[in-house]
């Protein structure tokens, strides 16, 4: 039981980084103004960024709920 709620978080996490991914493609295409494509692309950097320390944490919920 404690796997399948671990592995919904890491799936979860998974999925919000390939739509990042794809949202960070089309912004691309868009060829918005210099200013807008930054400020997009700082807050995507975040929002990466926490989703790889969520998913460190779930990992290491994962090894701690084995023990």
């Amino acid at each position: 039981m404690l796997e399948l709620a671990t592995n919904q978080p890491t799936a979860q996490i998974t999925r919000l980084r390939q739509l990042l991914t794809t949202l960070g493609r089309d912004l691309d295409a868009a060829h918005l103004d210099a200013e807008t494509g930054e400020q997009i692309g700082r807050t995507l950097y975040t929002v990466q960024q926490t989703l790889t320390e969520l998913g460190e944490t779930v990992e290491a919920l994962e090894c701690a709920a084995v023990f």
